[in-house]
C-alpha cells in the first residue's frame, strides 16, 4: 500500500469467493498465517469455477487495512499450451559422432502446460535405466546418458514430449567411431621370389564408423618378436613386399 498506518507492513491476508454479478457471497481467508511477500499461490480451488480474489495488508501493530479493489472474475481451469523440445546446441547437426568408450549425453530442454510425459526412445523402444544408461527427467530437461558407447550405440535417439496440447518429437542419429575390425580371411601370399613377394586381403567387415581409407602392411621374421612396417598407407588390397 502507499501508506503504510505509521507502522511497517508486516504481511497481507488475501481473501476469495465465488463470483456473482450481484456481488452476493462471503469472503474467505486463503492463507492461514500472514504473507511477507507480495505475491502468493492459491489452493483447493475447483476447475470450472469462477471467484474473485482481494488482499488486506497488515502492519506492526496489527492494524489491517481496508481491502483491495477485487480482482473481478477468475475462471479456475488449467493452463493449456503445447509441448516443447529442443535439443541441446551440442547435439545440432545431421550426425553427431563419438568416440567408442565415450558418453554420449542427450540433453534437451522441454515444457509445455499441463506438464507433458517425456521419455528418450532409440528406433521405436523407449530407453530404460540400467548400468549402461541414467535417465533425468525435470519439467524443464529431459536428459539421457549412455555410458561408455560402442558401436551398438549408433543409431537414431528420439525424445518424446506429449501432453493434452499434442506431440513434439526431436530426434539426432548418432555415430560412434570405433577402430576398424580385422581384415576377414586368410592374408594370401603369392609370387614368391629370393627377394619379394605379393601380398592381398579381404576389407574388414566392421570399418569402425568411417570409411577406410587405407592399410599399414608390417612383416616379421619368425625369429624375431618386433614388427617392421612394409607400407605404411596402403590404399589397395595389395602390396609387394619387397628387400626380403
Amino acid at each position: 500500500p502507499l501508506y503504510d498506518g505509521g507502522s511497517k507492513v508486516i504481511g497481507y491476508i488475501i481473501e476469495r469467493k465465488p463470483y456473482s454479478e450481484t456481488g452476493d457471497g462471503r469472503w474467505l481467508k486463503c492463507n492461514y498465517t500472514i504473507v511477507s511477500e507480495t505475491s502468493f499461490t492459491v489452493t483447493a480451488l475447483s476447475e470450472g469455477d469462477i471467484y474473485e480474489f482481494r488482499v488486506l495488508a497488515k502492519n506492526a501493530f496489527g492494524v489491517i487495512s481496508a481491502p483491495s479493489e477485487s480482482t473481478g472474475p477468475v475462471t479456475c481451469k488449467d493452463e493449456y499450451s503445447p509441448p516443447k523440445a529442443e535439443l541441446d546446441c551440442r547435439l545440432h547437426g545431421d550426425i553427431v559422432t563419438i568416440r567408442a568408450g565415450s558418453d554420449l549425453v542427450l540433453d534437451a530442454a522441454v515444457g509445455g502446460k499441463p506438464e507433458p510425459k517425456v521419455f528418450w526412445s532409440k528406433g521405436d523402444k523407449e530407453l530404460d535405466p540400467s548400468e549402461k544408461i541414467s535417465l533425468q527427467y525435470t519439467n524443464k530437461r529431459a536428459i539421457a546418458i549412455i555410458k561408455y558407447c560402442d558401436r551398438n550405440d549408433s543409431g537414431k535417439y528420439t525424445l518424446t514430449v506429449k501432453n493434452a496440447s499434442g506431440v513434439k518429437t526431436v530426434s539426432v542419429i548418432v555415430k560412434v567411431l570405433d577402430s576398424p575390425g580385422a581384415c576377414e580371411g586368410k592374408i594370401t601370399v603369392s609370387r614368391v621370389t629370393e627377394e619379394k613377394c605379393t601380398l592381398a586381403w579381404n576389407s574388414p567387415l566392421e570399418d569402425g564408423g568411417a570409411e577406410i581409407t587405407h592399410y599399414l602392411v608390417e612383416r616379421r621374421e619368425t625369429s624375431r618378436l618386433n614388427w617392421a612396417i612394409v607400407e605404411a598407407e596402403c590404399q589397395t588390397l595389395s602390396c609387394v613386399a619387397t628387400r626380403l
